[in-house]
């Protein structure tokens, strides 16, 4: 089902859409909401956009591709300005075709399959960063720091997963470093007690996976239940202090890599105390959110125009402010000036080791 009120907008309004998974609890989507309402609020409070008020509506796309396609023909039809999302890449890279197709800007907040971004869609932009850039940073991290161990790589079989470890894979490949293991999780919680026996046996020191926060969450816990404890490497799937809460202290000691906000962007703390007043810890999704709402309104000003060919054609010739750092978008739509923060897990509070990038 398709959780999407049917309006039409009214003439005296600037429309968007953020669609991202908002049923059940789901992390990513709250957060995600969080951010893009409060920066509607905050543009709405010094203005609106071209004299009008922008709008916010919200529709669920569960992460899934055919749900996504089917949010994205209901938004054609609502007349929407542009799009906030989508939230995952597998229901990102079909819904972009439909935007495309009828004249709708996109733009993701947390999408990170490289497809996305190279099918030459000129109304297809990413406020965030790509899994193949991600993934050779941290190859390149690991490299240097483990270059004697023995390390594995491990995905999902789904599409950020997987493609966050074979971009991982290709990083140590092409620095002379051949993984000890490549394997997959299926799917079924009853697979990863057989894989943590499989990397244990092959004495693996390091563990990369590529995957979601459920499963990463799986996977350091029963590795301690069986008194393993590799270093564990992954991407945003660690991230949220959820991960902790959940993992327990089997999180001890886990390596993850994620987008960083730039703490000398103007207005972070207001950003980050509107989103503690929406019940929601600050969390780099929401701040992506809410950096994709504002660099869409910063386009319309631009352009003087909400049209989408005239915003995305701002967004290509300017520079954008955000709480992500300064950006810019290449010609093919990705946000270029995005850094990266590799972090541990460290007694429940997650300690950076580096910045990568710009």
């Amino acid at each position: 089902m398709i959780l999407v009120a049917p309006t039409t907008p009214a003439l005296a309004e600037v429309v968007i859409a953020l669609a991202a998974p908002l049923a059940g609890e789901s992390i990513l989507g709250q957060d995600l909401k969080a951010g893009a309402e409060a920066a509607v609020k905050a543009i709405n409070l010094g203005g609106g956009l071209l004299g009008e008020p922008l709008r916010l509506e919200l529709v669920d796309d569960h992460c899934d591709a055919r749900q996504g396609a089917l949010v994205a023909t209901q938004m054609v039809k609502n007349g929407i300005s542009a799009v906030i999302g989508h939230a995952c890449s597998g229901a990102s890279v079909p819904a972009s075709l439909v935007y495309q197709e009828d004249g709708v800007l996109m733009l993701s907040p947390s999408s990170s399959v490289p497809k996305l971004t190279e099918r030459g869609l000129d109304l297809v932009f990413r406020l965030f960063g790509r899994d193949d850039r991600l993934a050779d940073a941290m190859a390149n991290h690991v490299a240097r720091k483990y270059a004697d161990k023995q390390i594995a790589v491990i995905h999902d079989k789904r599409s950020y997963g997987k493609g966050l470890a074979d971009g991982f894979k290709d990083g140590l490949n092409k620095r002379k470093l051949r993984e000890a293991v490549y394997d997959a999780l299926s799917g079924d919680s009853t697979a990863v007690l057989p894989l943590v026996r499989r990397l244990k046996d092959r004495g693996v020191d390091v563990v990369f996976f590529g995957g979601y926060f459920d499963d990463m969450v799986q996977l350091v816990r029963v590795s301690a239940e069986q008194d393993y404890h590799p270093t564990f490497f992954t991407g945003e799937a660690a991230s949220p202090a959820a991960f902790w809460q959940a993992a327990g202290p089997a999180a001890e000691g886990v390596v993850f890599a994620s987008i960083a906000a730039d703490p000398t962007f103007e207005g972070l703390d207001a950003i980050g105390k509107a989103l503690i007043e929406a019940g929601r810890p600050v969390t780099i999704y929401g701040l992506s959110a809410y950096a994709a709402v504002t660099v869409f309104a910063q386009a319309v000003r631009h352009a003087k125009s909400a049209e989408p060919k005239a915003v995305a054609a701002a967004l290509h010739a300017n520079e954008f402010a955000t709480p992500l750092g300064n950006v810019r978008f290449s010609h093919s739509g990705d946000a270029l000036g995005i850094r990266y923060q590799i972090s541990r897990w460290s007694n429940g509070v997650p300690l950076p080791r580096a910045t990568i990038g710009p």
